[in-house]
């Protein structure tokens, strides 16, 4: 019973210590291409200064079944609104 116990204990720090990890997601070629699509394109309608929202740009395009290259214009909407019409 003792055995069983501590195993079970063990397997309960092991599975803590898994879960402590950081993840990566895996990023496509075609996402990443698509994100630079939108970084490039939004800073040469809002200025680079529009970069520094670099925890947005992750969620640019979305996942390889739902591209969207109209996130340049969402992109804007947050970082250069008042160019929006330019684009």
């Amino acid at each position: 019973m003792k055995l069983l116990l501590s195993s079970f204990l063990l397997f309960l720090i092991l599975v803590a210590h898994l879960e402590s990890f950081p993840t990566t997601e895996y990023v496509s070629e075609t996402i990443k291409e698509c994100r630079s699509h939108v970084i490039q394109t939004t800073a040469q309608y809002c200025g680079h200064d529009c970069l520094k929202f670099d925890e947005l740009w992750q969620f640019a395009c979305g996942s390889e079944e739902d591209l969207h290259y109209d996130d340049v214009s969402k992109m804007m909407q947050i970082c250069c609104p008042e160019n929006l019409k330019e684009f």
